[in-house]
């Protein structure tokens, strides 16, 4: 940095007694070719490799500059900061303060974002803390340290309160109705509560009360696949704010979903024995995860409603473009449906998925093979799709006809032929 910057302050590293928890405080500026909306992206990256890493903290960003707390083992914190300094999405790093104690501060971000913007998760930054960063550089760890008032910690629900509300949800307003199966549905519980009380259920590992609920949606309705797509999306949704918020983890939505997913399959296994008349719409569809991804409720979503609305519908799980590539070159289909994550924006999955696109539709059977994309990237970025090389975007399962409609018409049932608009 410029020599007219006020000297560095630092604190004695001593070694404590027990647990030395090392603490580091930096400043820096962005460069030129970073992008504010790229801020996301970098929190959660950030947040992910520190929960392995066991590193806490907090970074701020205000007009090109970072000001950003790291604190963790040792060695852990030395190899992060290497990695730091070399990171070209900034430049001039100075670091303002670094000691050794037997406490963390931010004990409960793995990483937060402190930023005066939209982006999702953030808190507010100040303005003593903006201008310490900027003018005070000696005053900026301090101000850094206020914001430690502001973590929620997580304290765990009562369990015997939690299990009390699940209980008489499942068998007070639900129960004689799953054994009716009242298929009008008019006494159903509004969507809201069912995804409350599914949510709830999943936070406490009750895989029981989970299974109910999702067989009395199934059994109340005369259409269950697209009523557990509703329900199912709205419940990763608010999984997924809920783990924003630090109440929990991304190891337990993926755990959650996977509890869904059996769900789904216990209640719907029931209700195969009515008639279902795949392939009725003439129209083969397969809908998988991107490569390599592990968001597996989108694809099953996609095909349970794409079925119920009379196409042959499958799913698959490919665990790299080669795969999916190959799984395209031995049936053919007159579309993909390819889901990434509907938790993470993955924005930095994209090239990848652009290259896997353009790898299967040169393998496919189907040569002008139509992809339809999903994902909360897509959501927030709307013409993200078209840089991938996709053809029409989904919202949801309950959308994804729709999309396909705009994208493919097939001329007579069951011929190879059909119309690209």
């Amino acid at each position: 940095m410029a020599g007219n910057n006020p000297p560095t302050p630092r604190v004695d590293r001593r070694k404590s007694a027990s647990s030395p928890i090392a603490t580091l405080i930096y400043r820096s500026k962005s460069t030129p070719e970073f992008n504010p909306n790229d801020l996301e992206a970098l929190v959660l990256a950030a947040q992910a490799k520190n929960a392995k890493l066991g590193v806490t903290g907090v970074v701020v960003f205000d007009d090109h500059r970072f000001l950003q707390w790291i604190e963790g083992p040792e060695r852990k914190i030395e190899t992060l900061f290497e990695a730091i300094r070399k990171d070209e999405r900034h430049t001039d790093v100075e670091v303002l303060s670094e000691y050794v104690s037997d406490k963390r501060v931010f004990g409960h971000w793995s990483m937060q974002l402190a930023a005066n913007n939209d982006v999702l998760g953030s808190i507010g930054a100040g303005d003593e803390l903006r201008r310490s960063i900027h003018f005070e550089p000696s005053q900026a760890p301090l101000r850094l340290s206020e914001l430690a008032s502001l973590q929620r910690e997580f304290v765990k629900p009562d369990l015997g309160q939690v299990r009390e509300v699940i209980s008489s949800y499942v068998n007070g307003a639900m129960g004689p109705r799953i054994s009716a199966a009242n298929v009008n549905g008019s006494a159903a519980q509004s969507q809201r509560d069912q995804v409350n009380a599914i949510t709830d259920a999943l936070l406490m590992d009750d895989l029981q009360s989970v299974r109910r609920i999702v067989q009395y949606i199934v059994s109340s309705s005369l259409a269950p696949e697209f009523e557990i797509a509703r329900v199912f999306e709205a419940t990763i949704s608010r999984l997924s704010a809920l783990w924003r918020q630090d109440v929990c983890g991304e190891v337990d939505i993926t755990i959650a979903t996977c509890t869904l997913l059996s769900a789904l399959r216990t209640a719907m296994s029931a209700e195969r024995s009515k008639p279902i008349v795949l392939g009725a719409t003439g129209r083969s569809v397969i809908s998988v995860c991107a490569p390599g991804d592990t968001y597996l409720l989108g694809p099953i979503l996609n095909s349970e409603v794409l079925g119920a609305s009379g196409w042959d519908a499958t799913f698959d799980f490919p665990r790299n473009a080669a795969e999916f590539a190959d799984i395209l070159s031995r049936r053919r289909f007159d579309a993909a449906c390819v889901s990434l994550s509907a938790v993470r924006s993955r924005d930095m999955a994209l090239p990848a998925l652009a290259e896997a696109l353009t790898l299967a539709r040169s393998s496919s059977l189907n040569s002008d093979i139509p992809f339809i994309v999903s994902g909360k990237i897509f959501d927030e970025r709307p013409g993200a799709f078209r840089r991938i090389g996709a053809d029409g975007v989904s919202h949801s399962a309950l959308e994804v006809e729709a999309a396909l409609d705009a994208v493919i018409d097939v001329q007579v049932p069951g011929s190879p032929g059909r119309v690209l608009h």
